[in-house]
């Protein structure tokens, strides 16, 4: 009987702890793309300030993405969802 390869064994390994990074990155929220953000935020346990710092913004440029006032450019938008590990909807965007 043939014996499974290393690299079988190094593919699977490495396809299960992918599989569990995803599902702690892909984080689904409902609203608006300020509503989602200020939740995976305040779900992260980050205050405005740290996430602005991460991402190259002010913590009132932050606040006034999460309440709605401002739109963030979408590359904004993915230094966002990287910092906090989460996809933002971007419904009509």
């Amino acid at each position: 009987m043939k014996r499974p390869s290393l690299f079988l064994g190094i593919a699977v390994a490495f396809s299960v702890a992918l599989a569990s990074c995803q599902s702690d990155r892909f984080a689904l929220y409902e609203g608006s793309v300020g509503e989602q953000i200020k939740q995976a935020r305040k779900d992260k346990g980050w205050s405005k300030s740290k996430l602005a710092q991460t991402v190259g913004l002010t913590a009132e440029n932050i606040s006034t993405i999460e309440a709605g006032k401002a739109v963030p450019t979408r590359d904004i938008i993915s230094e966002i969802e990287n910092e906090l590990m989460v996809e933002i909807i971007l419904d009509n965007y």
